[in-house]
Formats: C-alpha cells, sequence, structure tokens
C-alpha cells in the first residue's frame, strides 16, 4: 500500500491554523489585562462589604451584652436593695440608644433591620420595666418587687431579645459568608480565568508546533499501521484450516487465504488481485452442487445472481471426491466474503455413526431379552424387538406411556413411588444385579421374569435401561427339579436304606460266612450306597438351604471346640487317605453364636475336600485367627491348587475341576455350595486363597459373640409402650407370637387377614409389623404394597414370616424395602434380633453420642449398654474425632484424656464454637481431671473409681436436661 505524500493543501492549512493561533494569541492578551483591572476593583469593594458586615455583627453582640449588664445590674439591686448595682444598669442605659443607633447604620439587610426596629421597641420597653422595678423596690420594698418579677415579664421580654439578637446574628453571619464566598468565588473566578488566558496562550504558541510535528508522525505510524495489520492478516488467512475469499462490489478479489486456492483447486501462482469472480470458477477444480447437481462451471456470475445463489449454505463436491460447504456474506460496505469449508471428515464420521446406529438397532433387534428404557418420572423411552415379543405391545403403543403398565397389581400402583424414593434418596435397592418379578402381558396373562435395572445419564438427563429376560421355561425347569428332589425324598431313600441295611447285614455274616471274593463285591455295593445316600441328603440340604429350610438353633459356643470335634470327626478319613489333620496349639478361642451341627458340617466340608485333594502322607493344617470383631477358621492343604478356570464356579451346585485328577477324588460338587449357604445364614462369610503347586486355604469368617453381640441376641430393651402387629391366619402360631412378645414386655396386637389388617393400621399405631405371605383374603405381598401406599404406612418397618420362599418373590422382597424375612418355624432369638434392629433403626428420636476413646473394648462395650436408647460414634483419635465433628452434630460428647495423638481436651475449643446449642461433654478417664478442667466440662468421671452404671446415669441425665432446654422430646 502506497504511503500519502505531503500535498500543498496541506501545507496552506497548516498556515492557516498558524495565523489563526496568532490571532487567538493577541486576543487572550487583551482580555487577560482587562480581567485583572475588574477583578481588583471588585476585590475592593468586597472587602468593604466584609468589613462592614463584621462590624454591625460585632455591634449586634455588643447591644445584647449591654442589655445583660442591666439586667444584672437590676437584679442585684431589686434582690439586696444596694445602690451600687444600679451603677451597671445606669451606665447601659446610657450607653445602649447610642449603640442602637451605631447598628442602625452599619445593617444593611432588610431582614436584619426589621429585626433591628423589632428590638429597639423592646429594647425601651424592658428599660422602661427595669425602672418600674427599681422604683416599686425604693417604695414597696423587695417583696413587692419580687411578686412582680415572678409574673415572668422581664424574662419573656428578654427571651424575645435573645431570640430576635440571634437571629440578628445568624442574619449577618450568613450575610458575611455569603459576602466572603462571592469575594472567594470573585477572586477565584478571576484567578482562572487568568490561568486560562495565559494556558490558551501558551496552548496556542505550542499547537501551532504540534500540528507541523504530529503532521509527520501520523504519517509515519499510518504506514507502520498498514504493514502490521497486512500483516497480521496474512498471518491470520495463512493459519485458518477454511479457504476464505474477499471480493469488492463489481466482485473482483481484493483479499483470499492460502487455503482459498487449495479448496478451490486452484495454482496460488495463478490468483491474482483483481481477478473476477468468473474467472476464479473457469480457473478452479470442477465443483458439483450436491443438492441440484448443477456444476459450478454454470454458476451466475453476476453481483446480483451470485448474491441470491449463495445468500444460503451450498455444498459442493470436487472432482476428486473432496465435499465443501460454501458461505456467502454481504458485508455492510458492500464488500463480499465467500467462505469454503472442507466437510469430507464431518461427513465420513455421519456415515459411519449412522451406520453403527443402524448396526446396533439391528443387533437390540436381535437380542431374545427385552430391552426398555425410561425416564425419571417412568415413562417408556425406548423399546426392543425383544420387548415386543415379550409383552405383545409395539413401540408405537408403549412409547410415552409409565412403564408400570408392565406390572401386576400391587406394583402397578407402587412403581412411581420405588422411582421417586430412588431419585430422592440414591438408596438403590433395586439398581444393579438381578432379580427375578412377575410382568404382565398386553393380554392380562403374567410371565415371570427376570430384571436386572442399571443408571445412565444423557448430559443432565438420567435414565434407567431395564434388560427383561422371560425365565418361564427355567422355572418349569426349576419345578421339574424340585420334583424330581421331591422323588428322591420320598421313593429313593427308603430302597436306599433298605439295600445299604442288608448289604451291611450280609458283611456282618448274618446270614452265614461271605466267602472272600464275595465279600469284596458287597463292601463294593455298601460304599456306593452310602455315596448314594450322600448324594441325595447333600441335594435335599442345598435345597432347604435355598428355600430357607434349614433349621438352626443358635447359641452361644466355644468356637475351638467346635473345631476341634470337627478335626477328630474327620481323622479317620484323613488315616484312610494317609493324610493327619493338624489343629494348630496357637489357635485363638472365643465365643461365637451358630448351631454347633451345622457349623460342623461345613468344616467336615472343607476337611474333606483338603483330605482328598492333599499328597500321600501329607498334612491338612486348621488355625483359628481373631480378628476385629470376628474370628476366622483357616483350613489349608498342600495339594495342586484350583486352577484360574474354575475359581468363578468353585461354589456353584455340582460344581467339578475339569481334569481328571479331580474326577478321581469323586464327590458331588454340592459340599461347598451347602456350606456357603450354611455359612451366610450363621452371620459369616466363606472364601478361598490358592496357589497352583502350591496348595489352597479356605476360611469361614464368623462375627465373634460379646456383650454388644449379647445385646442383640439376648434379652433386649425396647422402648417403652412399643407396639406390634402381627397378621397371621394360623391362631397356634399366633398365640406364639404374642407369648415370645409379651416375654420382651412388647404389646402385640393380632389380626388374622389383610382387610383387618389394614383397619388396624389406620385406627392405631405400630412399631414393626409381622406379615405372614399365606393370608386367606390375599397375599401378604399385596397387603405390605397397600401399606407403603398409605400415609401410615410408608415408614412402618415390616418383617415377613413365610413357610417356603418362592424364587419370583425374593426380589419382591427387597423392592418392598423389608425390615427382614424370617422363615418358619420361627427362630425366636432371630425375631426378637429382627424386631429390635427394625425399631432401633426406626427410632428418630435416638440421641447421637460421640465417645473419643481409643480403647476398642470399653468403647464396644458403651456402645452395646446405649444400643436401644442411642447411636453411639466411636473415635479412636484426635483426628478421627475431629472429622465426626465436622460431618455431624453430637446430642452428647465422651472424652478420654489420654489419647495417642493428644488429648481429648484438645476438642473443646471446637465444641464451644457452637455457642449455648453445643453438646454436653462428660470427661470418662483414667486419670483425675484438676479443678480448671473440670469447669470446663459438664460432668468429670474417672473410670477406676466411677462405674459404667455411673456413666449411663450421667449421660441420661445430661440428654434429658438439654431435652428440657431444647423443648425435645427426651427419649426413654
Amino acid at each position: 500500500m502506497e504511503t500519502p505524500a505531503a500535498t500543498p493543501s496541506a501545507n496552506r492549512r497548516l498556515y492557516q491554523v498558524a495565523a489563526a493561533g496568532f490571532v487567538v494569541l493577541v486576543a487572550l492578551t487583551i482580555a487577560a489585562l482587562l480581567t485583572v483591572g475588574r477583578t481588583l476593583e471588585e476585590g475592593r469593594n468586597a472587602r468593604d462589604a466584609v468589613a462592614r458586615n463584621r462590624d454591625g455583627l460585632e455591634q449586634v453582640l455588643l447591644v445584647f451584652s449591654t442589655l445583660q449588664d442591666a439586667e444584672t445590674g437590676q437584679r442585684g439591686y431589686l434582690i439586696t436593695g444596694d445602690p451600687e448595682f444600679l451603677e451597671p444598669y445606669l451606665a447601659a442605659r446610657n450607653s445602649i440608644y447610642a449603640q442602637l443607633e451605631a447598628l442602625d447604620v452599619l445593617l444593611e439587610e432588610p431582614k436584619a433591620r426589621e429585626l433591628l426596629a423589632r428590638l429597639d421597641v423592646t429594647v425601651r420597653e424592658q428599660l422602661d420595666w427595669y425602672m418600674q422595678l427599681i422604683e416599686l423596690r425604693e417604695q414597696a420594698g423587695f417583696e413587692a418587687a419580687a411578686a412582680q418579677v415572678s409574673q415572668q415579664i422581664g424574662k419573656r421580654r428578654m427571651d424575645a431579645m435573645r431570640d430576635m439578637v440571634a437571629e440578628m446574628r445568624s442574619v449577618q453571619e450568613a450575610l458575611l459568608r455569603e459576602r466572603l464566598a462571592a469575594d472567594f468565588a470573585s477572586s477565584r473566578r478571576s484567578e482562572r480565568l487568568i490561568q486560562g488566558l495565559v494556558l490558551g496562550a501558551v496552548l496556542t504558541v505550542l499547537l501551532i508546533g504540534a500540528l507541523l510535528f504530529r503532521d509527520n508522525r501520523r504519517r509515519q505510524r499510518a504506514e507502520q499501521e498498514l504493514t502490521r495489520s497486512n500483516g497480521l492478516l496474512n498471518a491470520t488467512l495463512s493459519s485458518v484450516s477454511q479457504g476464505i475469499s474477499v471480493f469488492d462490489r463489481d466482485l473482483r478479489l481484493i483479499a483470499w487465504s492460502p487455503q482459498f486456492a487449495v479448496l478451490r483447486g486452484l495454482d496460488p501462482d495463478d490468483v491474482q488481485p483483481g481477478m473476477t469472480f468468473a474467472e476464479l470458477v473457469g480457473k478452479g477444480a470442477g465443483l458439483v452442487d450436491v443438492s441440484s447437481g448443477e456444476l459450478a462451471g454454470t454458476l451466475p456470475v453476476s453481483r446480483q445472481e451470485v448474491f441470491e445463489r449463495l445468500a444460503h449454505a451450498k455444498e459442493l463436491r470436487r472432482d476428486d471426491g473432496l465435499l465443501l460447504e460454501v458461505n456467502g456474506h454481504l458485508r455492510d460496505d458492500g464488500h463480499y466474503v465467500l467462505t469454503y469449508t472442507d466437510i469430507t471428515p464431518l461427513k465420513r464420521s455421519e456415515l459411519a455413526f449412522r451406520d453403527q446406529a443402524t448396526r446396533l438397532a439391528a443387533t437390540l433387534d436381535a437380542v431374545v431379552d427385552a430391552i426398555i428404557t425410561i425416564n425419571e418420572s417412568g415413562s417408556i423411552e425406548s423399546w426392543s424387538k425383544g420387548a415386543e415379543r415379550l409383552f405383545g405391545y409395539t413401540s408405537e403403543q408403549v412409547i410415552r406411556r409409565n412403564v408400570n403398565i408392565l406390572m401386576p397389581e400391587p406394583h402397578t400402583s407402587a412403581h412411581d413411588g420405588y422411582l421417586r424414593r430412588y431419585i430422592t434418596t440414591v438408596e438403590k435397592r433395586i439398581m444393579g444385579g438381578r432379580r427375578a418379578v412377575e410382568a404382565r402381558h398386553r393380554d392380562g396373562h403374567i410371565v415371570p421374569v427376570d430384571l436386572g435395572i442399571s443408571e445412565m445419564w444423557l448430559g443432565e438427563h438420567r435414565l434407567f435401561i431395564g434388560v427383561v429376560r422371560d425365565i418361564t421355561e427355567r422355572l418349569a425347569v426349576e419345578r421339574l427339579k424340585n420334583e424330581f428332589i421331591s422323588t428322591v425324598s420320598h421313593e429313593l431313600r427308603t430302597p436306599l436304606t433298605s439295600i445299604s441295611g442288608a448289604l451291611g447285614l450280609l458283611a456282618s455274616g448274618v446270614a452265614g460266612e461271605v466267602p472272600a471274593r464275595a465279600r469284596r463285591l458287597v463292601d463294593i455295593a455298601r460304599q456306593n450306597s452310602d455315596r448314594l445316600v450322600r448324594l441325595i441328603n447333600d441335594i435335599l440340604d442345598l435345597e432347604k438351604a435355598e428355600s430357607g429350610g434349614l433349621e438352626f438353633h443358635l447359641e452361644p459356643q466355644p468356637l475351638k471346640a467346635i473345631v476341634a470335634a470337627a478335626v477328630e470327626a474327620n481323622r479317620g478319613f484323613g488315616a484312610a487317605r494317609n493324610v493327619s489333620i493338624l489343629l494348630l496349639e496357637a489357635a485363638a478361642d472365643g465365643l461365637v453364636n451358630v448351631d454347633r451341627d451345622r457349623l460342623i458340617q461345613v468344616l467336615t466340608n472343607l476337611l474333606s475336600n483338603a483330605i482328598k485333594f492333599s499328597p500321600d502322607d501329607g498334612t491338612v493344617e486348621v488355625r483359628i485367627d481373631r480378628q476385629p470383631d470376628l474370628f476366622k477358621v483357616s483350613v489349608r492343604d498342600f495339594g495342586p491348587g484350583i486352577s484360574s478356570a474354575f475359581r468363578s464356579r468353585i461354589f456353584q451346585k455340582f460344581a467339578q475341576a475339569d481334569s481328571s485328577d479331580s474326577r478321581a477324588k469323586g464327590g458331588t460338587g454340592l459340599g461347598l455350595s451347602i456350606a456357603q449357604a450354611i455359612t451366610e445364614r450363621l452371620g459369616g462369610n466363606i472364601g478361598f486363597d490358592t496357589t497352583p503347586g502350591v496348595g489352597t486355604v479356605f476360611h469361614v469368617a464368623l462375627p465373634e459373640w460379646r456383650a454388644a453381640t449379647a445385646a442383640r441376641t439376648g434379652a433386649h430393651v425396647f422402648p417403652a409402650a412399643a407396639k406390634v402387629l402381627i397378621c397371621e391366619d394360623d391362631p397356634d402360631i399366633a398365640s406364639i407370637l404374642v407369648e415370645l412378645l409379651q416375654r420382651a414386655s412388647l404389646n402385640a396386637v393380632v389380626v388374622n387377614t389383610a382387610h383387618a389388617a389394614r383397619d388396624a393400621l389406620a385406627t392405631d399405631h405400630f412399631d414393626v409389623a409381622l406379615v405372614d405371605l399365606n393370608l386367606p383374603d390375599a397375599d401378604g405381598l399385596e397387603l405390605i404394597a397397600s401399606m407403603r401406599g398409605n400415609p401410615g404406612g410408608q415408614q412402618l418397618p415390616v418383617i415377613v414370616m413365610t413357610a417356603r420362599l418362592q424364587a419370583g418373590q425374593r426380589g419382591l422382597l427387597h423392592s418392598l424395602q423389608l425390615a427382614d424375612w424370617l422363615p418358619k418355624p420361627i427362630d425366636p432369638q432371630r425375631l426378637m434380633n429382627a424386631i429390635h434392629l427394625a425399631i432401633s433403626d426406626g427410632r428418630a428420636d435416638r440421641y447421637r453420642i460421640l465417645h473419643v476413646e481409643d480403647d476398642g473394648s470399653l468403647a464396644e462395650m458403651l456402645r452395646a449398654l446405649l444400643e436401644a436408647e442411642a447411636h453411639v460414634t466411636s473415635a479412636r483419635s484426635l483426628a478421627e474425632a475431629r472429622d465426626c465433628l465436622k460431618r455431624e452434630r453430637y446430642d452428647l460428647v465422651i472424652l478420654d484424656l489420654g489419647l495417642n495423638d493428644g488429648s481429648g481436651l484438645d476438642l473443646l475449643p471446637m465444641l464451644r464454637d457452637e455457642g449455648a446449642s453445643g453438646p454436653p461433654v462428660v470427661l470418662y478417664s483414667a486419670t483425675e481431671a484438676s479443678r480448671d478442667v473440670a469447669t470446663q466440662v459438664q460432668a468429670a468421671l474417672v473410670k477406676s473409681r466411677d462405674s459404667l452404671d455411673q456413666l449411663l446415669a450421667t449421660i441420661r441425665q445430661l440428654v434429658a436436661k438439654k431435652d428440657r432446654k431444647t423443648g425435645t422430646k427426651a427419649t426413654p
């Protein structure tokens, strides 16, 4: 771009500006001289006015002072009768008239002169009144004069004169301020004017020189800015991936980016400024309009036609298949901007996404299972072909409808409540995993299904995906299995018992001496009949364990004695295999609440497996380890270990390691499944660790029975007036339950129908409900679902009692939010445990205690003692206690002075921050607290001196006191 040079016209403008500046300079000088003269004159006048005003103000004050002197002298004479007091009065009377005349000359303000006239009259009246009082004193004495004074005529007149003087003074002061301000303002104006004139003159001189300098600098900057702008524009155009071209009003090229030539298929050297749009179209690569199929060569070349054709984005395809998007934009200055964008990768991605979506849709349609997506309100969003086959609805019939149309009652009514409760509380009762439920076909018949639900987020929208599988055939197979088991139980056990007994008699010689060759055959037959009996017993035990039919008689007993009995019972089997069993001497011991025979059955399964897979002359090691709150019994063998392919199936029914060595060991493959089911019913868990070529360790973990466990399994402490609703149609079972509850000081109400249960819930309050699933007028699950739909039963803990739990009912038990389910016949201890936990967990009024104590046994003991009435949180260190106090609020805090990381007193500042609403603090420590420390807390106890009973009494007293202070209900 060319740099403009200085022209004659520009020089003439500079000369004209210089001449005008000289004229302005002369005018400013004359104006400054005139302003100085006027300012001096105004200053003299202002000073004279200010002086007169000040004199007037002083004269006002003098008049009032003289009047006060006259009053003082008059009063002195009236009181004393001494003529000397009249001297000030007479002096004031002689001078005050002259002062008023002088004041009349000084005052100019009309308001002040008006006040002066009133003051003159009032002064004369007051002086005359003073003279009358003096004469009255001389003639009638003090009392007559005092009586006249008491009428306060003079005081009122004096007050009026004081107000006049004050107002005159205010007027004079205001006038003085006004004149001073006017004088100051006039001086400032003149000063600023003179300064402005001088500054204007200086600026005028500087302006002439600056104009010349500025003109030169402007031309230099213009050249630099043009160079920089061109460089920036070129760099910007070179960096963008789009092809940009700019045309003027005549459709001639004035600017473009390097990518423009590349995308248009032009040789960059052929693109020159001034080329027309038509020339560029002719030289570029062949382009075809994707929407119309029109060749780019036939595009219009007139300005108006180009604007009309490219007013909207167009897709063009080059000869080599490259796809371009063209956008045109008309600027306000008449320039036209044309942009080319390579959209080939985007189109390929769209095609790939479309293909993927098509494949996914085809895959989902081919899946046998029904796949359904619903939103947070329960409306169906998507519906697979498998769902159409399973439920009989097409997607058009169910999209946007509530998913509860696929559910039978009572779940149709209760489903929205389940969904709202999950969204509100995020309690994953039905989320994840799979469960057997019932679904409803379009024609109304019920279909047993297996349901899995998962959660998915799309941006801020949450969806729930349900995968539903028809399990009608699976249930039919299970029914066949149950029928087979029943047949085995009734038809095979009796003949097998006879066969085994007959073979035993033959082997014992009852029927005569058996030849040696025949004896061997009899022994083989007897061993295999015993093996068949064990197989049948294992199958029956497994079926009972799955259905909850196994009976357990739980009682606290030493674990080591049970383990030792299991070891002794299996020594003979080990000796037959040349394997010894070793119970390690370091085995720990303690109490566990178990069924002795069932636990021995578990250990026997583990020991027999270990013996079978041990090498000849091998050893099976048994040990008992104590861990926090539990015991772990380990059975170790030194056999080949378990292969990685079999580990995930080891606890499945009929599972066998798939190798010839395992097959040679024999067994039904049910022992570990039975052991797992029994262990879980005992409140424990079973697992294993294995190393190929080294051996395997199976371990059974059982909770330790201590004071806390005793409180849960023994004599429970229930809240006063706790009431239990028993819904049971069998009168014998109901009477037994009532007897058990009355022994625990619980109030029981018995109903024998679902209708009676609904009436009882509508008219009374219950803390827990026991519901039998088989009622004469309704299914127990329907009753529970209807309870959940009513306000009185939404939060009521429910314990289900059932003789046999069907496979399809397990999922319903979870979805109905049950406190527990109990198999019949009812275990009294488990029943009491379930009721106690249900009532305790449901009590919102239990107070919360933080116990800061590093002795775990003491913390556990206190938690057990307060379990029925308080939530006790134990903290083993200061750091843990601080975390607890940050997360929650507590009704009481118990502190130990000596902790591993400091003293419990370090928490007091944090507790005091809550002020009067802070929790009471109890010190319970091994050392005596000092007097200063004791005054900072509500109670200070010593472990060696004060028993736990005293600690409990102190806690209850402080909590009750806090409840009375805050107005809350004290906990029983």
